[in-house]
Protein backbone atom coordinates (compact mmCIF):
# COMPACT_ATOMS: atom_id res chain seq x y z
CA UNK A 1 0.00 0.00 0.00
CA UNK A 2 1.19 3.54 -1.10
CA UNK A 3 1.64 5.21 2.38
CA UNK A 4 -0.13 9.16 1.82
CA UNK A 5 2.62 11.48 3.42
CA UNK A 6 0.35 13.45 6.25
CA UNK A 7 2.81 15.77 8.35
CA UNK A 8 5.98 15.91 9.03
CA UNK A 9 6.93 18.13 12.48
CA UNK A 10 9.98 19.30 13.59
CA UNK A 11 10.95 19.92 16.87
CA UNK A 12 14.89 21.03 17.68
CA UNK A 13 16.33 21.31 20.84
CA UNK A 14 19.81 22.12 21.33
CA UNK A 15 21.71 22.95 24.66
CA UNK A 16 24.25 24.82 24.81
CA UNK A 17 25.90 23.39 28.19
CA UNK A 18 28.76 21.05 27.78
CA UNK A 19 27.91 19.10 30.56
CA UNK A 20 24.75 17.44 29.41
CA UNK A 21 24.38 15.72 26.01
CA UNK A 22 22.71 17.88 22.87
CA UNK A 23 19.57 16.32 21.64
CA UNK A 24 18.04 17.13 17.99
CA UNK A 25 14.50 14.93 17.27
CA UNK A 26 11.47 15.16 14.95
CA UNK A 27 8.51 13.56 14.16
CA UNK A 28 7.52 11.81 10.88
CA UNK A 29 3.29 10.77 10.60
CA UNK A 30 2.13 8.19 7.57
CA UNK A 31 -1.25 7.30 6.74
CA UNK A 32 -1.42 3.47 6.84
CA UNK A 33 -4.05 1.14 7.89
CA UNK A 34 -2.01 -2.13 7.23
CA UNK A 35 -2.43 -3.73 10.68
CA UNK A 36 -6.33 -2.58 11.32
CA UNK A 37 -7.47 -6.10 11.51
CA UNK A 38 -5.48 -6.31 14.53
CA UNK A 39 -7.34 -2.80 16.45
CA UNK A 40 -10.54 -4.76 14.97
CA UNK A 41 -9.96 -7.52 17.02
CA UNK A 42 -8.86 -6.08 19.84
CA UNK A 43 -10.91 -3.02 20.87
CA UNK A 44 -9.47 -2.22 24.08
CA UNK A 45 -5.88 -2.04 22.28
CA UNK A 46 -4.55 1.60 21.77
CA UNK A 47 -1.34 1.15 20.52
CA UNK A 48 1.93 -0.57 19.95
CA UNK A 49 5.36 0.86 20.26
CA UNK A 50 8.44 -0.81 18.62
CA UNK A 51 12.17 -0.47 19.04
CA UNK A 52 14.55 -1.46 16.38
CA UNK A 53 18.25 -3.32 16.49
CA UNK A 54 19.93 -3.66 12.99
CA UNK A 55 17.69 -2.79 11.39
CA UNK A 56 14.72 -5.04 12.42
CA UNK A 57 12.26 -4.89 15.34
CA UNK A 58 13.56 -5.85 18.36
CA UNK A 59 11.12 -4.89 21.63
CA UNK A 60 7.38 -4.43 21.10
CA UNK A 61 5.11 -2.61 24.11
CA UNK A 62 1.57 -2.72 23.77
CA UNK A 63 -0.57 -0.01 25.08
CA UNK A 64 -4.26 -0.99 25.91
CA UNK A 65 -7.03 1.87 27.16
CA UNK A 66 -9.96 0.26 29.34
CA UNK A 67 -12.79 2.29 30.42
CA UNK A 68 -11.46 5.60 28.48
CA UNK A 69 -8.42 5.53 31.08
CA UNK A 70 -4.95 6.68 29.65
CA UNK A 71 -3.63 3.98 27.77
CA UNK A 72 -0.84 1.60 30.27
CA UNK A 73 1.47 -0.53 29.06
CA UNK A 74 0.31 -3.73 29.57
CA UNK A 75 2.46 -6.56 27.97
CA UNK A 76 5.94 -6.59 26.07
CA UNK A 77 7.84 -8.81 23.47
CA UNK A 78 11.32 -9.38 23.01
CA UNK A 79 11.29 -10.57 19.81
CA UNK A 80 14.84 -12.02 19.37
CA UNK A 81 12.54 -14.87 22.08
CA UNK A 82 11.27 -17.59 20.27
CA UNK A 83 8.32 -17.94 22.94
CA UNK A 84 7.74 -13.98 22.15
CA UNK A 85 7.43 -14.13 18.41
CA UNK A 86 4.79 -16.70 18.40
CA UNK A 87 2.86 -14.99 20.70
CA UNK A 88 3.02 -12.17 19.31
CA UNK A 89 1.69 -13.94 15.89
CA UNK A 90 -0.83 -15.97 17.57
CA UNK A 91 -2.04 -13.10 19.58
CA UNK A 92 -1.94 -10.09 17.08
CA UNK A 93 -3.05 -11.92 14.23
CA UNK A 94 -2.46 -9.37 10.86
CA UNK A 95 0.25 -7.22 12.54
CA UNK A 96 2.44 -5.81 10.58
CA UNK A 97 5.81 -4.72 11.67
CA UNK A 98 7.41 -2.31 9.83
CA UNK A 99 11.29 -2.33 9.27
CA UNK A 100 12.86 0.81 10.60
CA UNK A 101 13.09 3.77 8.70
CA UNK A 102 16.33 5.46 6.80
CA UNK A 103 17.25 8.84 7.69
CA UNK A 104 20.43 10.56 6.87
CA UNK A 105 20.75 13.38 8.77
CA UNK A 106 23.00 16.22 6.52
CA UNK A 107 23.41 19.29 8.67
CA UNK A 108 21.74 20.66 11.91
CA UNK A 109 23.06 24.63 13.22
CA UNK A 110 25.63 23.47 15.64
CA UNK A 111 24.98 19.50 15.28
CA UNK A 112 27.90 16.92 14.07
CA UNK A 113 27.80 15.11 11.25
CA UNK A 114 25.77 11.48 12.00
CA UNK A 115 28.71 9.13 10.82
CA UNK A 116 30.74 11.18 13.26
CA UNK A 117 31.53 8.66 16.29
CA UNK A 118 29.87 10.78 18.82
CA UNK A 119 26.16 11.43 17.57
CA UNK A 120 23.77 8.51 18.71
CA UNK A 121 20.53 7.76 16.86
CA UNK A 122 17.49 6.39 18.29
CA UNK A 123 13.94 5.54 15.81
CA UNK A 124 10.76 4.31 17.50
CA UNK A 125 7.65 3.80 15.73
CA UNK A 126 4.13 3.95 17.07
CA UNK A 127 1.44 1.73 15.13
CA UNK A 128 -1.90 2.68 15.52
CA UNK A 129 -5.28 1.69 13.24
CA UNK A 130 -4.67 4.08 10.64
CA UNK A 131 -1.02 5.47 11.15
CA UNK A 132 3.21 4.86 11.70
CA UNK A 133 4.60 7.27 13.56
CA UNK A 134 8.59 7.71 13.56
CA UNK A 135 10.17 9.50 16.13
CA UNK A 136 13.62 10.07 15.36
CA UNK A 137 16.22 10.98 18.14
CA UNK A 138 19.83 12.18 17.77
CA UNK A 139 22.22 12.55 21.00
CA UNK A 140 25.71 14.49 20.64
CA UNK A 141 27.86 11.93 23.26
CA UNK A 142 29.92 14.97 25.36
CA UNK A 143 33.28 13.68 26.71
CA UNK A 144 33.92 12.86 30.31
CA UNK A 145 37.40 11.98 31.75
CA UNK A 146 36.53 8.67 30.17
CA UNK A 147 35.80 9.43 26.80
CA UNK A 148 32.48 9.82 25.28
CA UNK A 149 29.49 8.77 27.29
CA UNK A 150 26.47 8.07 25.84
CA UNK A 151 23.02 9.31 26.99
CA UNK A 152 21.29 6.72 29.21
CA UNK A 153 24.41 4.29 30.25
CA UNK A 154 25.19 6.21 33.76
CA UNK A 155 21.31 6.79 34.46
CA UNK A 156 20.16 3.19 33.82
CA UNK A 157 18.05 4.18 30.82
CA UNK A 158 19.70 2.96 27.74
CA UNK A 159 17.27 1.41 24.72
CA UNK A 160 16.81 -2.17 25.47
CA UNK A 161 16.70 -2.75 21.20
CA UNK A 162 20.37 -1.40 21.21
CA UNK A 163 22.03 -4.11 23.42
CA UNK A 164 20.20 -6.95 22.96
CA UNK A 165 19.89 -8.87 26.41
CA UNK A 166 23.47 -7.13 27.81
CA UNK A 167 24.40 -3.92 28.41
CA UNK A 168 27.76 -3.26 28.05
CA UNK A 169 30.46 -0.39 29.48
CA UNK A 170 33.48 0.02 30.26
CA UNK A 171 33.73 -2.45 33.41
CA UNK A 172 30.40 -3.69 33.72
CA UNK A 173 27.68 -6.59 32.57
CA UNK A 174 23.93 -5.36 32.82
CA UNK A 175 21.87 -8.27 32.89
CA UNK A 176 18.19 -6.73 31.40
CA UNK A 177 16.65 -10.34 31.63
CA UNK A 178 17.35 -13.55 34.24
CA UNK A 179 19.67 -16.12 32.80
CA UNK A 180 20.10 -19.32 33.50
CA UNK A 181 23.76 -20.90 34.83
CA UNK A 182 23.13 -24.08 33.03
CA UNK A 183 23.15 -24.40 29.15
CA UNK A 184 19.29 -24.42 27.84
CA UNK A 185 20.61 -27.17 25.11
CA UNK A 186 21.50 -29.60 27.96
CA UNK A 187 17.96 -29.28 29.68
CA UNK A 188 16.43 -29.84 26.02
CA UNK A 189 18.28 -33.01 25.72
CA UNK A 190 17.10 -33.94 29.25
CA UNK A 191 13.67 -33.12 28.06
CA UNK A 192 13.27 -34.82 25.17
CA UNK A 193 14.47 -38.13 26.66
CA UNK A 194 11.71 -37.66 29.71
CA UNK A 195 9.32 -36.79 26.72
CA UNK A 196 10.16 -40.48 25.25
CA UNK A 197 9.18 -41.97 28.65
CA UNK A 198 6.12 -40.11 28.84
CA UNK A 199 4.64 -41.07 25.65
CA UNK A 200 2.50 -41.98 24.63
CA UNK A 201 0.49 -38.55 26.33
CA UNK A 202 -2.50 -36.15 25.52
CA UNK A 203 -0.84 -32.67 23.88
CA UNK A 204 -3.54 -29.74 23.86
CA UNK A 205 -1.34 -27.36 22.48
CA UNK A 206 2.30 -28.01 20.98
CA UNK A 207 3.45 -24.86 21.77
CA UNK A 208 3.53 -23.51 25.29
CA UNK A 209 4.95 -20.12 27.28
CA UNK A 210 5.53 -20.55 30.79
CA UNK A 211 6.60 -17.87 33.51
CA UNK A 212 7.98 -17.44 36.62
CA UNK A 213 10.48 -15.56 38.70
CA UNK A 214 13.86 -15.35 39.25
CA UNK A 215 14.71 -14.59 43.00
CA UNK A 216 17.62 -12.25 44.01
CA UNK A 217 19.09 -15.77 45.26
CA UNK A 218 18.95 -17.32 41.68
CA UNK A 219 16.27 -19.77 42.50
CA UNK A 220 12.95 -20.10 40.98
CA UNK A 221 9.61 -19.48 42.06
CA UNK A 222 6.48 -19.45 40.94
CA UNK A 223 6.14 -21.20 37.87
CA UNK A 224 2.68 -21.48 35.63
CA UNK A 225 1.58 -22.31 32.10
CA UNK A 226 1.11 -18.39 30.33
CA UNK A 227 0.14 -19.27 27.33
CA UNK A 228 -1.52 -22.69 25.92
CA UNK A 229 -3.80 -24.61 26.80
CA UNK A 230 -3.47 -27.15 30.19
CA UNK A 231 -3.20 -31.11 29.00
CA UNK A 232 -1.23 -33.77 30.62
CA UNK A 233 1.77 -32.71 28.13
CA UNK A 234 1.70 -29.44 29.70
CA UNK A 235 1.60 -31.04 33.06
CA UNK A 236 4.67 -32.80 32.45
CA UNK A 237 6.76 -30.00 31.60
CA UNK A 238 5.95 -28.29 34.79
CA UNK A 239 7.12 -31.31 36.76
CA UNK A 240 10.37 -31.41 35.11
CA UNK A 241 11.36 -27.92 35.20
CA UNK A 242 10.31 -28.19 38.97
CA UNK A 243 12.25 -31.05 39.35
CA UNK A 244 15.74 -29.96 37.65
CA UNK A 245 15.73 -26.95 40.67
CA UNK A 246 17.11 -24.59 37.88
CA UNK A 247 19.55 -22.14 39.18
CA UNK A 248 19.80 -18.84 37.26
CA UNK A 249 21.87 -15.32 37.02
CA UNK A 250 19.34 -12.85 38.60
CA UNK A 251 18.82 -9.61 36.75
CA UNK A 252 21.25 -7.17 37.80
CA UNK A 253 20.46 -2.95 37.96
CA UNK A 254 23.30 -0.58 37.23
CA UNK A 255 25.72 -3.83 38.19
CA UNK A 256 25.23 -2.58 41.83
CA UNK A 257 23.05 -5.13 43.66
CA UNK A 258 19.62 -7.95 42.06
CA UNK A 259 15.89 -7.59 41.88
CA UNK A 260 13.17 -10.31 41.47
CA UNK A 261 12.01 -10.39 38.02
CA UNK A 262 9.49 -12.37 36.06
CA UNK A 263 11.06 -14.36 32.84
CA UNK A 264 9.79 -17.28 30.16
CA UNK A 265 10.53 -20.31 28.98
CA UNK A 266 9.08 -21.60 25.81
CA UNK A 267 8.67 -25.44 25.14
CA UNK A 268 7.93 -26.75 21.22
CA UNK A 269 6.98 -29.76 20.32
CA UNK A 270 7.83 -29.78 16.38
CA UNK A 271 6.55 -31.76 13.68
CA UNK A 272 9.78 -34.47 14.01
CA UNK A 273 8.48 -35.14 17.27
CA UNK A 274 11.43 -33.37 19.08
CA UNK A 275 11.10 -30.79 22.33
CA UNK A 276 12.85 -27.29 21.66
CA UNK A 277 13.40 -25.33 25.08
CA UNK A 278 14.55 -21.79 25.07
CA UNK A 279 14.34 -18.80 27.73
CA UNK A 280 14.10 -15.17 27.13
Amino acid sequence: MKATLLFLMFTLFLANSQAQNHVAGFTVSIADASSSRVFDLLPDLDHLTVEYSDGKPMVIYVYKQKNKSKPELQETFYMNFEGDRYAVNKLYPGLRLPQEPKLSVWHFPNLKQQTDSSVYAEVKTTIRRDSLIHNFSYFINVRNKDGYSRPGINNGMISVAKSGDTILSSDTVYFLHPKLKKDPLVLQQKLNDEYKRWKPLKVADSALIFTGVVEKNGSFTELKLHMGKPSPFSDRVIEFINQQSLIWLPRSVNGIYTVRHRTKIFVKLNPDDRISFSTL
